[in-house]
Parts: structure tokens; C-alpha cells; sequence
């Protein structure tokens, strides 16, 4: 067995220690569960809402879009801005006035039971399919991308090996945000933030090292070094963004998996300053993920990539002895698994609070609805 596939699964074994060592109480109140007693500091509600919201689907899907589109593709990151200042200001305060859970009860208190009924019931549905069931497909295809000849005792077909990686990626997560709740989500996503970002910086590094300096990444690739493309662009032209400004402010001021931390914030304040501080950390996040796609373009020359979502793994395996391949890898898998926890998390959190206590059994206790 490989010495990079070893150092993968001894970080497997230390977050399923530390979600472990994080797990609750045999009696524990629903919202020490969910919401972890409304404790968490402003750091821990930063590294873990961004380590949430960057996921293997950055690291593959965003560097191969920049690899064939170029530094336009930092808009998906940087945008976001937007969204995090409306959410600080404005949806932040409104739901930690209202001491809500999830954003399902200020919804209803505005809205009515029939409209946050339908929000849960959608919300449910798409985390649980689209963003669960995508975040997943990117960790199995990295793993079978990268290690697709040892795992011959599943099958030889890269479909059924990815479908058995998801099985197992899932329950993984599972576990040991089922034992620990919000607690173990924060702890295991902090520890997973240091990883990605750490692997992401030093990624960066080398292929501009490679590249022959930051000079050469203007000199041998300027034709993607725009960061706004024309409004014919058939891509990404710089109109889209007004667009995305709409689904930001869905994604940054209505998302509970997004906001389960600040709701979870020991006051105003630390939400505020945490959600800031993880704003500035995207400006770092969207460098270290377009920029080694761009540098990829000047170091392989023509006529390059195929497959433009080969790029990250082409960029560790040319660029990465053994050894270290394996501590960077642990950086993609961290992203992945940081978005898993927080779905399941945030998903459990909804079914539990908005569906089974309002509707199903009004009068649940807390051991119920943990």
C-alpha cells in the first residue's frame, strides 16, 4: 500500500478520534445538540463556516473551469462578499434576536406554518440530493482518480468503485457527527480547515515555482488572467454576476447550513466577526484554488489537458514527491469532509426541529428529538 494512501487513512482515523472525543452526553438538550448551547467564538464560527462552504468540488470542478476559463472563475468566490455583508448586518441580527435554531422558525413567525412547512420541505430535498449527493461524488471521484488501481476489490469499473466510495464516505461522516452534533462538526472542521488550507497554499506555490515565478503567470498565460469576461462570453460573461449577487444573498443569509454557526455564535458579535473574518478567508481560498489551474496552463503548454477537471490531480502528481502528495491530499479530503459533516448536521437539524417537534410530535422531548 502506498505511503500517501497510509497518511489518507491516518487522517480518516484522527477526525473520527476527534468527532469520538466530542461526542455528547447521554442526556443532552436539543439545543446543546444542534446549536452546541449558542457557545461558539468568533474563530471557530470563521474557520468552520468557510471550511463548510469549500468543499472537493472547489479543488477539482473550480481549478479545472480555471485551467480552461481562467482567473474569471474567482468570481464564484470573491462575489460572495455580497452575500456575507447582507447576512452580517441584517439576516444575522434578525435571527439571533429572535433566539431561532433554524431559520425554518423565523420564517414561520413571519411567514406562517404553511410557507415554513414547504421551506423545510424543499430545503430537505435539496441539501440532502444536490449538495449531499454532489459534495460526496467529488471526494469518491478524487479517491478513484487518484488510487482507482488499488481498489480492485471492489470492482474494476470506475462507476462501482465510486458509488462504493460514496457509501463509505457517507456513513464515515455520519458517525461521528451522529455521536457529537454541532460540537464535533466545528472541532473536526477546524482541524479540516488547517489541512485544505495548508495543501492549497503549498499546491499554489509549487506550480508557480514551476511556472519560473509569479512573472510567468501573466507572460505565458494572459489570455486567462481577465477577471471579467464580455457580456457574449458563452460561459461566464460579467453580467452572470448580477445573478449570482441574487443567489449569494440566498446561499450566505438563508442557508442553514451556512448559518448554523453563527445562530450557534455566544453573541452577536462573535457571529459578526466570525462570518467578516471567513469573508476575507475566500479572497485566500479563491487564490489557492484558480491560480495553480492558470499556472497548469504556461507549465504543460499545448496542447494540455482533455479533461480540464484533471487538473488538480495532474498538478499533485507532477509537482508532489511521495509523502507529501499524501499530506496535500488529506487537505482535498478535509474539504470534503467538512461540507459532509455540516449537511448531515444542518439536514438532522431541520428534519428534527421543523418537522418531527412542529408537526410530528409537538410534544417531543429533548432526548426525542436528538
Amino acid at each position: 500500500m502506498p505511503i500517501d494512501l497510509l497518511i489518507i487513512l491516518a487522517y480518516f482515523a484522527l477526525i473520527l478520534a476527534i468527532g469520538w472525543r466530542s461526542r455528547s452526553k447521554a442526556s443532552v438538550s436539543a439545543e446543546e445538540y444542534f446549536i452546541s448551547s449558542r457557545s461558539l467564538k468568533w474563530p471557530s464560527v470563521a474557520l468552520s463556516t468557510i471550511a463548510t462552504n469549500i468543499h472537493a468540488g472547489h479543488f477539482l470542478g473550480m481549478a479545472g473551469s480555471a485551467y480552461a476559463l481562467g482567473l474569471a472563475q474567482a468570481n464564484f468566490e470573491i462575489n460572495a462578499i455580497l452575500g456575507i455583508l447582507v447576512a452580517v448586518f441584517f439576516f444575522v441580527p434578525l435571527f439571533l434576536r429572535a433566539k431561532v435554531v433554524t431559520i425554518t422558525q423565523y420564517i414561520e413567525k413571519k411567514c406562517g406554518p404553511q410557507v415554513a412547512l414547504l421551506y423545510s420541505t424543499l430545503m430537505l430535498l435539496l441539501y440532502a440530493l444536490l449538495y449531499l449527493g454532489g459534495t460526496l461524488f467529488w471526494g469518491a471521484y478524487a479517491i478513484q482518480a487518484l488510487f482507482g488501481g488499488h481498489l480492485h476489490f471492489i470492482g474494476t469499473e470506475p462507476a462501482i468503485q465510486i458509488g462504493f466510495l460514496i457509501v463509505v464516505l457517507g456513513i464515515f461522516s455520519a458517525t461521528y457527527t451522529y455521536f457529537g452534533g454541532l460540537t464535533a462538526v466545528v472541532r473536526t472542521d477546524i482541524a479540516q480547515f488547517v489541512l485544505l488550507l495548508g495543501g492549497g497554499v503549498l499546491l499554489t506555490f509549487l506550480s508557480i515555482e514551476r511556472l519560473g515565478g509569479w512573472s510567468q503567470l501573466y507572460a505565458k498565460s494572459s489570455h486567462l488572467m481577465h477577471l471579467h469576461l464580455p457580456s457574449s462570453h458563452p460561459t461566464i460573461p460579467w453580467t452572470a454576476l448580477l445573478g449570482m449577487n441574487l443567489l449569494n444573498l440566498n446561499y450566505w443569509g438563508a442557508n442553514q447550513i451556512i448559518l448554523q454557526r453563527a445562530l450557534a455564535a455566544k453573541s452577536l458579535r462573535h457571529a459578526q466577526v466570525g462570518l467578516l473574518v471567513g469573508g476575507l478567508l475566500k479572497y485566500l481560498m479563491a487564490a489557492i484554488i484558480v491560480i495553480p489551474g492558470i499556472a497548469l496552463v504556461g507549465i504543460l503548454g499545448s496542447p494540455g489537458l482533455s479533461d480540464p477537471d484533471q487538473t488538480y490531480t495532474t498538478l499533485v502528481n507532477m509537482l508532489l514527491p511521495t509523502g507529501l502528495r499524501g499530506v496535500v491530499l488529506c487537505g482535498l479530503f478535509a474539504s470534503l469532509m467538512s461540507s459532509v459533516d455540516s449537511i448531515y448536521n444542518s439536514l438532522s437539524t431541520i428534519w428534527s426541529i421543523d418537522i418531527y417537534k412542529r408537526h410530528l410530535n409537538p410534544n417531543a422531548t429533548d432526548a426525542e428529538i436528538v
